[in-house]
């Protein structure tokens, strides 16, 4: 399992000031199924964060008092964040291992000036609460809690331009410089409808939001990137945005879920079967032995003293530097240092 991957997953159903859902709550436990499966995300049973509608939510009546509310998904955030805190601190090179996944669904808006929000249990007209995915992925770049973000929202992002979007309590934290890598899945563009299943051919329990449905399946059945032996991001988005359109092009808006997510640096999902990258060779100067340090994509550096000869690595494809150890410095070495690790083996040469 992946000790450094920490989950928080939240579905709700009941909305007594709106109108109640079918499958948010069941689309939340498929995917913390998924979460905790080992063939699947491998994150510990105990690191995943569930919180839903609850049987006993249906006896309530009164917006005021239905739940999950805002305050219980922060505390779970808070509970995660302190611990993957104290987790890096002890053993600070564990932080490119860290990745939170946030996985939100229920009814949603895209409000005045944000992107995708989930109305919480107790939003009513006049009152829409909610929780604006885009500020809390944008509030984990900036700090630099977790190394990798993946966000995922199965709702509606019709616009109500006179909602104001929730803001982020937690205060900025200890790796503003870090180079977080993020994923944020939509279930729908701008402005559209997300569907549930309604079909009669399905049994009420075991109806699904089509794009968490496509979602659970893609993670475990997308192309795999030959560079990486497994789904990742990019295989990932392609899976879900053909399967969704698919699954919903009778609908009265068809639904076109929507991913972003740097290209350059997918994220990995399960457990990479195949070839990660190349074997790397980095031949220094002639008498050169100062201490030296490859840029990685997540922003952490790797040192390595050269008076103990080349320096061979693994490394996922990609564009990387090597600079004089606690600069960005270059420039004394062939190509100042740039290179492209690319194939299964390559000859670096500064």
């Amino acid at each position: 399992m992946k000790d450094g991957h920490f989950a928080l997953v939240a579905g709700i159903t009941r909305y007594p000031g709106i109108t109640d859902l079918d499958a948010p709550v069941l689309d939340a436990e498929m995917f913390r199924d998924w979460l905790i499966d080992p063939a699947g995300g491998q994150v510990p049973g105990e690191h995943v964060f569930l919180i839903t509608t609850q049987p006993t939510a249906a006896a309530v009546t009164d917006p005021y008092d239905a739940e999950p509310i805002k305050r219980q998904i922060d505390r779970a955030l808070e509970l995660i964040n302190t611990e993957v805190k104290t987790m890096v601190d002890g053993e600070p090179g564990r932080w490119p291992e860290t990745r939170l996944y946030i996985y939100l669904s229920g009814h949603g808006i895209m409000p005045g000036t944000g992107d995708a929000a989930l109305l919480l249990a107790d939003a009513r007209p006049g009152r829409y609460e909610n929780l604006e995915l885009d500020a809390y992925v944008e509030w984990y770049r900036r700090c630099g809690i977790f190394c990798e973000v993946v966000a995922f929202a199965d709702s509606c992002r019709t616009y109500f331009r006179q909602v104001e979007p929730s803001i982020v309590g937690f205060d900025l934290c200890s790796r503003p410089t870090s180079k977080v890598q993020a994923l944020v899945g939509y279930a729908a563009g701008a402005g559209d409808p997300a569907y549930e299943e309604t079909e009669k051919s399905i049994p009420p329990d075991l109806r699904r939001g089509y794009f968490t449905r496509a979602l659970v399946d893609g993670m475990r059945s997308a192309r795999k990137d030959p560079a990486y032996g497994a789904v990742t991001s990019v295989t990932l988005a392609e899976y879900v945005t053909v399967a969704v359109e698919e699954a919903t092009r009778q609908k009265p808006v068809p639904q076109r879920a929507q991913t972003t997510s740097d290209a350059g640096r997918p994220i990995i999902f399960g457990t990479a079967s195949g070839p990660q990258g190349c074997t790397v060779t980095i031949r220094f100067p002639a008498g050169w032995t100062e201490l030296v340090e490859l840029l990685l994509q997540n922003g952490v550096r790797a040192s390595h003293n050269p008076s103990t000869g080349p320096w061979t690595l693994s490394l996922p494809p990609g564009a990387y530097a090597v600079v004089r150890h606690g600069t960005y410095d270059g420039t004394e070495f062939a190509n100042t240092g740039l290179f492209l690790a690319l194939g299964d083996h390559y000859d670096v040469q500064l």
